[in-house]
């Protein structure tokens, strides 16, 4: 896999000209998401919109909508999540936080591939970040220095930080599933093939 340098580069590519565009889609997601039921589908959205951007695919701020096109499934995929999450974190924060890091791509599965179901999404996320959960934990680490600066500037930093950070993660994803040859129906197949608990 790309080292996290590499990733924040693939990330810088994919703004480059459409960091306002970006901003835009941002404040779309935060604003929608305050908005009960609506923040899963909108969580869908957004990541579809970073992996346009990392595709060096058309993006428009409006793409954050098109998480409603899975409406039930992202809204499922949601508190299916937190359920197991829960359950893992009552075993103590470490079990909790790597299975956080296993469940963390199921929203951008879904995204790729909206004929799954979110079990399904979420089992394929459990596959696909096996031996990538620490490359993963690594690169969120790297953008502490970042978020130190938007508590500096009282959260304004964060307007830039955010869009940054949410494309690099969309950068992690797709240079996941490329490397695992994971996409479409062989992310299913996967998915099927690992065992129904999460």
């Amino acid at each position: 896999m790309k080292t996290s340098s590499e990733l924040k580069q693939v990330a810088k590519q994919g703004l480059k000209g459409k960091y306002g565009q970006s901003i835009g889609a941002m404040f779309l997601y935060m604003i929608m998401s305050m908005v009960p039921l609506c923040g899963p589908a909108m969580n869908v959205g957004y990541v579809k919109y970073n992996l346009r951007l990392v595709r060096q695919e058309n993006s428009e701020a409006s793409n954050v909508f098109e998480g409603f096109s899975v409406f039930g499934k992202a809204l499922w995929l949601a508190i299916i999540t937190a359920f197991f999450l829960s359950l893992w974190f009552m075993l103590f924060y470490i079990p909790g936080i790597i299975k956080a890091l296993s469940y963390s791509m199921a929203p951008y599965i879904l995204a790729d591939n909206p004929n799954m179901t979110a079990r399904e999404a979420l089992r394929a996320s459990k596959q696909l970040m096996v031996g990538k959960k620490g490359k993963l934990f690594w690169l969120g680490l790297t953008f502490i220095g970042w978020f130190l600066l938007g508590s500096i500037t009282l959260g304004i930093a964060y307007i830039w930080i955010i869009p940054y950070m949410q494309a690099t993660i969309a950068a992690f994803y797709n240079d996941a599933i490329s490397g695992e040859k994971m996409t479409g129906e062989t992310v299913k197949n996967e998915a099927e093939s690992v065992p129904a608990a999460v």
